[in-house]
């Protein structure tokens, strides 16, 4: 019986220990941008270059030294997908996270967009070129 109760209570703490391990070790979500670039019909764009980018929020006349928070470039795939990871830009209990301007290009054709980035979360938005 004592052999019963011993056993029984180590596995209740073996089964504790990894309940909290596991759960402790969790890795947050990425935070993803993913801008799909069309034609005015719809079809995907192969190729094209879109290019995301973030200045300061504070006006050019509270900080005239306001610098690009954020600027890449990707080109899209055969779905016309270009897709941004930002994650390493997230900081533990931070409150919304950042507005992007979008300008997508391909040969003589251009289309803009603006995301609204919310982290730990795939974000879309779809560019058409014109």
């Amino acid at each position: 019986m004592k052999n019963l109760l011993r056993l029984t209570g180590f596995l209740a703490v073996v089964a504790i220990a990894s309940i909290t391990f596991t759960t402790s070790c969790k890795k947050d979500d990425p935070t993803i941008v993913k801008i799909t670039v069309t034609d005015p019909d719809g079809a995907p764009v192969k190729d094209a270059n879109v290019h995301l980018y973030g200045k300061s929020s504070q006006p050019d006349s509270v900080n005239p030294n306001a610098q690009i928070r954020y600027d890449e470039n990707v080109k899209t795939d055969g779905a016309g997908q270009a897709s941004f990871d930002l994650s390493y830009l997230t900081k533990p209990g931070q409150a919304g996270f950042m507005v992007l301007d979008i300008t997508a290009s391909k040969i003589d054709q251009i289309g803009y967009g603006t995301i609204r980035v919310e982290e730990k979360k795939t974000n879309n938005k779809t560019v058409i070129l014109q």
